[in-house]
């Protein structure tokens, strides 16, 4: 094995081991999670379905979060995701709004590891 396939190798198992994942919300409460976030974060997606939107965000981060969501800011922001077990991830956030018979009423998040 060379040296550049050693490192093609790392690469594949950093990628393979981080978290990724999307849930779509209403606002207030999750309706729908990806099995590989929900495992990443520790979770199985029963646990998080019906459950508050903030529940994985830190505290520190929950003002902006609110605001975002208030003003419909759509770019993408990092922070940190806590984990079941409180231990955090560093994750790239992107929102995307799902129109249901011409309203603004869903949010699908795209979480991605950045750490």
């Amino acid at each position: 094995m060379t040296i550049v396939d050693l490192f093609q190798t790392i690469d594949r198992i950093v990628i393979a081991t981080r978290v990724s994942g999307s849930f779509i919300h209403n606002g207030k409460m999750i309706l729908a999670v990806d099995e590989q976030l929900a495992e990443g974060l520790g979770y199985s997606p029963e646990d998080l379905i019906g459950g508050d939107v903030l529940r994985f965000i830190p505290q520190e981060y929950r003002p902006m979060i609110r605001q975002r969501h208030q003003l419909g800011t759509m770019t993408p922001v990092n922070l940190h995701i806590q984990r079941r077990d409180y231990s955090r991830l560093w994750m790239q956030a992107s929102v995307k709004r799902i129109h249901l018979q011409g309203e603004d009423i869903l949010r699908r998040i795209e979480l991605r590891e950045i750490s």
